[in-house]
């Protein structure tokens, strides 16, 4: 009999080998246990199991075993750190991890990832007192020291972990018996507590919520303004600096300065925080970018999105349609992976057609340049238009290209708002006040938010992308006006309880 790995793989991408079950409970170490998008097989035997092709959007994600080592980083090491104990709690952590990919439930790949997580904090607890992962989980005062040795914010998973093991055969898929547990009620405990702690993303202030709108607008309005002018200065430093690279005579600062210049763009770079009097080409690279941050915040106010959905947009993703009464609706067509097991589901939300689409169209130009720059169209073909963003990497522009371009697997841009800076945010958040804070405080009057430092009088509003998600859902379901269906249907809800969550404060 042979046993499928339980993984939802996307088109085109190779799966891990079937699992022979007369080889027993342990996989050979050359067993293929994942693939690359080229097909390249990774075996069992490796340390590290790099999990990109399996993810929707081929983001890189990497199933290490290092667990001495950071989460996230480079996992090089010195062959004298991987003593002989060491690698057998690694090849302990391997056979885990496999009973998850082979036995468990259908995980997306970051929650296998999570799971790893875990595993490591197990390892580590382990290698402190000189156990190996199997004794701790056979030997029940090993178990319950270790879980209450884990922070708070891995109980549910260390309880998922146990549970998950339990289920298994002992004899044919396991080999052992997990212990029984005397502290689990407080393993429980500590979980529930964990989870009943966890903070809403908060949704803004009506008067801090206004300002940001009229401001994005004016943000909008200045780029529109100065779009034809900031087009042809980068259309124009992309063809000098491959001249002068070329001829291994390249001087950026002049270029630009000179192209900012002459295209009449200083008022709108000093308006930006750019006060220099000579301009590295960086400098209109970084503009790109903050205009992509900006189409990208309206979209969010105008539509709920999650980040990784408005992230992931294509770059054909404007579609429109006839509703009742000759009613147009302006609709902006992507994916997301949201409860599909990591894996990308199409799917629609609603925006207008002077806001939402006016972002989307404002990108387009500036994404249209990049592909120019690339020797690339967008595809509008349904089945090849997710591999074209709408807000591709300005790492193209070819004075910051790195790396090698892959048809059809454009890097998107990848930063947060922690890349816009101050000085953007300082223009689109005002400052708190105090009525801000008692409206905070009639929204959810449970949350000590006068305790909060981040939310104090005098303080700029901390936005984050998913503060206008929860926005939209609090106000849209305090007007009355939105059914609530439609609201879960905008939000990507898979069900009606997480929109009433959403939308209704701290009830």
């Amino acid at each position: 009999m042979r046993i499928d790995a339980r993984l939802g793989l996307p088109a085109g991408v190779q799966g891990p080998d079937q699992w022979e079950e007369d080889w027993g409970r342990y996989l050979p170490l050359d067993h293929v246990i994942c693939r690359d998008v080229d097909g390249t097989p990774h075996t069992v035997g490796k340390f590290v199991w790099p999990w990109t092709a399996y993810t929707a959007y081929h983001k890189k994600l990497l199933l290490h075993f290092f667990y001495w080592k950071p989460s996230r980083g480079k996992w090089v090491s010195d062959a004298q750190e991987i003593t002989p104990a060491r690698e057998a709690r690694m090849r302990e952590l391997q056979f885990l991890m496999t009973r998850q990919i082979y036995y468990g439930n259908e995980c997306a790949p970051a929650t296998l990832y999570n799971k790893l997580s875990i595993l490591h904090l197990v390892a580590l607890y382990a290698e402190a007192r000189s156990y190996s992962v199997y004794e701790v989980l056979t030997q029940t005062a090993l178990l319950d020291a270790c879980g209450a040795s884990l922070p708070d914010y891995a109980m549910e998973a260390w309880i998922s972990w146990v549970r998950f093991l339990r289920q298994l055969d002992p004899q044919t898929q396991l080999g052992f018996s997990i212990a029984p547990a005397k502290l689990w009620k407080d393993v429980q405990r500590r979980a529930k507590e964990y989870n009943a702690n966890c903070r809403q993303f908060p949704p803004l202030p009506t008067r801090v919520y206004a300002a940001l709108i009229n401001n994005l607008s004016a943000e909008l309005d200045d780029i529109e303004a100065n779009k034809s002018r900031l087009l042809a200065a980068l259309g124009e430093a992309v063809t000098e600096y491959r001249q002068a690279n070329a001829t291994r005579t390249t001087r950026d600062i002049a270029i630009c300065t000179n192209l900012i210049e002459k295209h009449r763009l200083v008022g709108f770079f000093k308006r930006r925080g750019y006060k220099k009097v000579s301009y590295p080409l960086r400098t209109l690279a970084c503009a790109v970018g903050e205009i992509f941050q900006m189409c990208k915040l309206q979209i969010h106010v105008f539509s709920g999105m999650r980040n990784a959905e408005a992230v992931h947009l294509p770059y054909h993703c404007i579609a429109s349609e006839e509703g009742l009464h000759g009613r147009k609706h302006c609709l902006i067509l992507g994916s997301t992976t949201k409860f599909n097991k990591g894996r990308r589901l199409r799917t629609k939300w609603i925006t207008t057609e002077r806001d939402g689409f006016r972002a989307i169209r404002l990108a387009q130009d500036f994404a249209a340049l990049i592909y120019d720059v690339l020797g690339i169209s967008p595809s509008e073909a349904e089945e090849l238009k997710d591999s074209y963003p709408l807000f591709p990497s300005i790492s193209y522009l070819p004075w910051v290209r790195r790396g090698t371009l892959q048809e059809g697997n454009i890097k998107v841009a990848g930063w947060g708002l922690a890349h816009l800076g101050n000085t953007p945010l300082s223009r689109l958040c005002p400052l708190l006040q105090e009525e801000d804070i008692a409206e905070l405080e009639e929204i959810d009057p449970f949350r000590s938010w006068r305790e909060e430092p981040k939310f104090a009088v005098g303080q700029r509003w901390p936005l984050t992308t998913h503060q206008l998600r929860r926005s939209l859902a609090v106000y849209a379901n305090a007007s009355g006006l939105v059914r609530l269906s439609s609201l879960r249907r905008q939000l990507q809800h898979i069900t009606r309880e997480m929109t009433l969550y959403y939308g209704r404060g701290s009830t």
